[in-house]
C-alpha cells in the first residue's frame, strides 16, 4: 500500500429449553475446575481467591447466559425502584463502601437537557438483541470545540422503520453542560435497531463522520460540513445487513485513511427465537444462551479513497474466527506504528489480531495470553479498552465479563505477550457480582495514573422470581489507580456510584472544557446519566494542571487514531494513545488528557503519528492548562506542529 503524502479532501459520492446463565454456580465451578488448565501459573490460586470473595470466577456453564431488561420504556426522570421480588435490586445496605475521600464526580441535573430515553425493544418473547443494548458516541459535529452526543436506540420487534418507533437522537453541546437536540436538522435519527456507533473522518475533509452498527442494515453518515449529515451507506458499500454490535474506524492498511471494522454477533431471527427459562421454573422466561446462536464472522472494509469501501474481511486474515464479537478496540499493541485489533467475544475466546502490514493481520489470540481466563476458559467478553495502566510504556488490555466471571486485566510485558493480573493489580474480585459492559481507562483524578471505570447491569430483570440472587440494576464501579494497583472507590467518588441502573454504553471526554474527563453512561430503557468531573474545581481553574491534545493527521489518518504520546515524569514513563472504538458499542472523545505533576512541567513531549514509517518526535512549547492541536507534518523528517487553541477553564 502506498501512503499518501498530502491530505485528501473530497466529497465522494438443548435441553428444552436451551439453558440460561445463572444458578448452581458453585456446583458448576467444581466441574469446570476439573477440566481447567491448572498448569497455567497461578490458576489454582486464582480460583481459591475468587471463591473466598464469594464469587466463582468462570463458574458459569459454557452454554448458559441470559439477557433482559424492563418490558417497557421508562420515563426520563426515572428513579431506581424499591426492592421488588420480580426485579432483583441491590439494596443500599449491600452497596460496597470505599475510602473516605471527597467525591469529585457530580451527576448533572436533568441530564443537561438531554431527554433521550433508550428503548431495548424487549417484550415477553425475550428477543435476544434486546439484551445487549445500545451505545453512545461523542463527536464535535460542527467543529466549535464543544463535543456533542449521539445516542443509539433499539426499537420493538418485528422491526418496522415506518412504524414511528424509537429512533437514534443527537444533541448539540451549547456549553456549560447544556445540550439541545439537533437530530432532525442534522439529518440523523436512524429508525432501525441501532447497537454500536463510532466516529471517524473517513473522507479526510476535516469533519467527523458517523457509522451506526445495527441488527439489520448498517448506516454510514457523511458530515457535510454545515452541521448536517447525508447517508452514504449503499454507495459506500458499508450497509452490511448482519447483526452488528461494536465498530471502529482505524487505518488497517497503513495508507493514511480510515478503514472500518464491524463486529458481528450471530445468526438470529424472531422466528428462530427460543423459549428458555430459569432452572426448575418454566414460568420464568429468560433470554437464551449465547451458545444457542451461531457466531457470524466480522467484517473489515478497506477505504478506497474515493468515498467507497471494499470488503477485505477474508483477504486480511480477520475472519480466522467468528466469536460473537461484542467489543473492539483498535490500538498499536506491539509498538511498530501499525494499528492492531482486540475483540471481546461472548463465550468464545477473545481475539487479538496483530497488523503485519499491507492490510494483513495475524491471529495471535492464544499465543499472546489474552484469549482466555487464567483458568483457560472462554468468558463473556463485552467491553474492552487498551491503555498503559502501570506506566511501563506498554499498552495493556482490559475486558469486561458476565456475573460470576471477573473482568480481566491483561498486562503487556513483552511487545505482545500478556499476563492476567486481574487479582494481583485489582479489579477482579469487585466485578464478580455484576454483569459488566462499558469501560474506559482515564486519569479521572489527574494524578498521572490511568484509573478504570466500569458500568454494570444484568440482562434479565426477573431472576428474583426464580429465587436467584441476580439483581437487574447495579451500581457502576470506579477504580482509582494507586501506582499500578486498582482500588475500588465505590460511592466515595460521587453520588452516581450509589445509583442503580442496567447500563450498557459508556463514553468519556471533556464535555465542559475544563481539562478533565467527564462521562456519559447509557442505560436500558431509561434516560442516560451525564456525570461531570469536578477534579479541577468548578470552572475556576483550580485543581491539578493538565494538557489536552487533539491529533490531526496529514500523511496519517485525519483523526490520528493510533497516535501515541510519551514522556517521563520522574523515574517512570508515561504513555497514552488515541484508540479507535473501545468501551462497549461506543466511541469516546479522541482527545488525550495528560495530567501534569506541576504547573511548569512537560514543556516537551514525545509524539508519534501512526504509520510504520513514522518515528516519535520530541515537540516542545507546551504550556499547562491548554488545549493543543497537534498537526502532522507532510515532511516525514519534520516534527509535528502544535497550536494552542484555547485555555482550559
Amino acid at each position: 500500500m502506498k501512503r499518501r503524502t498530502t491530505p485528501r479532501f473530497h466529497h465522494p459520492k438443548r435441553r428444552e429449553p436451551s439453558p440460561t446463565r445463572g444458578g448452581a454456580m458453585l456446583a458448576n465451578a467444581n466441574a469446570e475446575l476439573s477440566v481447567s488448565r491448572l498448569g497455567r501459573c497461578g490458576s489454582l490460586l486464582l480460583f481459591v481467591l475468587l471463591a473466598l470473595t464469594g464469587g466463582c470466577g468462570d463458574s458459569t456453564k459454557p452454554d448458559e447466559k441470559s439477557a433482559g431488561s424492563d418490558t417497557g420504556i421508562e420515563t426520563s426522570d426515572r428513579t431506581p425502584p424499591a426492592v421488588d421480588p420480580g426485579l432483583g435490586v441491590l439494596t443500599a445496605d449491600r452497596l460496597p463502601t470505599g475510602p473516605e475521600i471527597a467525591p469529585w464526580f457530580e451527576v448533572v441535573a436533568d441530564r443537561g437537557g438531554i431527554d433521550f430515553v433508550h428503548d431495548s425493544g424487549v417484550s415477553e418473547l425475550r428477543e435476544f438483541p434486546a439484551a445487549n443494548g445500545s451505545g453512545i458516541a461523542m463527536l464535535d459535529v460542527d467543529l466549535d470545540g464543544r463535543y456533542d452526543l449521539y445516542f443509539a436506540s433499539g426499537t420493538e420487534f418485528p422491526i418496522d422503520p415506518a412504524a414511528g418507533g424509537a429512533i437514534d437522537r443527537c444533541y448539540r453541546n451549547v456549553g456549560g453542560m447544556r445540550f439541545v437536540e439537533m437530530t432532525a436538522p442534522a439529518g440523523l435519527g436512524h429508525p432501525g435497531y441501532s447497537a454500536g456507533v463510532t466516529v471517524g473522518d473517513y473522507d479526510s475533509d476535516g469533519f467527523p463522520d458517523l457509522y451506526v452498527a445495527c441488527y439489520g442494515r448498517n448506516v454510514l453518515y457523511r458530515n457535510q460540513g454545515d452541521g448536517s449529515f447525508v447517508e452514504t451507506s449503499s454507495e459506500s458499500g458499508t450497509d452490511d445487513p448482519e447483526w452488528a454490535t461494536s465498530t471502529a474506524f482505524f487505518d488497517g492498511d497503513d495508507d493514511g485513511d480510515l478503514d472500518l471494522y464491524v463486529c458481528n454477533y450471530g445468526y438470529w431471527t424472531l422466528e428462530t427465537n427460543g423459549y428458555c427459562h430459569a432452572d426448575g421454573n418454566r414460568a420464568v422466561r429468560l433470554f437464551c444462551s449465547p451458545k444457542s446462536i451461531k457466531p457470524c464472522p466480522d467484517k473489515y472494509f478497506e477505504n478506497l479513497g474515493d468515498g467507497t469501501f471494499a470488503d477485505r474481511s477474508v483477504d486480511s486474515g480477520l475472519t480466522a474466527r467468528a466469536g460473537r464479537a461484542q467489543g473492539v478496540v483498535a490500538a498499536d499493541m506491539d509498538d511498530d506504528g501499525r494499528t492492531d485489533l482486540y475483540l471481546g467475544n461472548d463465550l468464545n475466546a477473545n481475539s487479538l489480531f496483530i497488523s503485519v502490514g499491507g492490510g494483513k493481520f495475524e491471529d495471535r489470540s492464544e499465543i499472546s495470553g489474552v484469549a482466555y481466563s487464567q483458568r483457560g476458559l472462554a468468558q463473556a467478553g463485552m467491553g474492552v479498552d487498551a491503555a498503559d495502566f502501570n506506566r511501563d510504556g506498554a499498552f495493556d488490555l482490559f475486558v469486561t465479563n458476565f456475573k460470576d466471571e471477573y473482568s480481566a486485566l491483561y498486562e503487556n510485558r513483552e511487545r505482545g505477550l500478556f499476563f492476567d493480573v486481574s487479582i494481583k493489580h485489582g479489579g477482579g474480585r469487585e466485578t464478580l457480582p455484576y454483569v459488566s459492559w462499558g469501560t474506559a481507562m482515564g486519569d479521572y483524578d489527574l494524578d498521572g495514573w490511568l484509573d478504570l471505570l466500569v458500568v454494570n447491569g444484568h440482562v434479565d430483570d426477573n431472576r428474583a422470581l426464580a429465587g436467584e440472587d441476580a439483581p437487574y440494576l447495579n451500581p457502576a464501579l470506579l477504580f482509582r489507580n494507586e501506582q499500578g494497583t486498582f482500588r475500588c472507590l465505590h460511592r466515595a467518588a460521587g453520588d452516581y456510584f450509589s445509583e442503580f441502573h442496567s447500563s450498557r454504553g459508556l463514553v468519556i471526554g471533556d464535555l465542559d472544557e475544563d481539562g478533565d474527563q467527564d462521562f456519559v453512561a447509557g442505560h436500558q430503557n431509561e434516560a442516560p446519566s451525564l456525570v461531570r468531573n469536578r477534579v479541577r474545581g468548578v470552572g475556576d481553574g483550580s485543581g491539578p494542571p493538565s494538557l489536552q491534545l487533539r491529533f490531526v493527521g496529514v500523511r496519517a489518518n485525519r483523526d490520528g487514531i493510533g497516535a501515541t504520546i510519551s514522556h517521563r515524569f520522574g523515574d517512570l514513563p508515561y504513555a497514552d494513545q488515541v484508540t479507535g472504538g473501545g468501551s462497549y458499542l461506543s466511541q469516546s472523545d479522541y482527545r488525550l488528557v495528560l495530567a501534569l505533576p506541576t504547573a511548569d512541567s512537560a514543556s516537551a513531549l514525545d509524539l508519534r503519528f501512526p504509520g510504520s514509517d513514522n518515528q516519535a518526535r520530541t515537540v516542545d512549547g507546551f504550556e499547562p492548562n491548554g488545549t493543543y492541536v497537534v498537526v502532522e507534518s507532510s515532511d516525514i523528517d519534520a516534527p509535528p506542529k502544535i497550536r494552542r487553541i484555547d485555555t482550559i477553564r
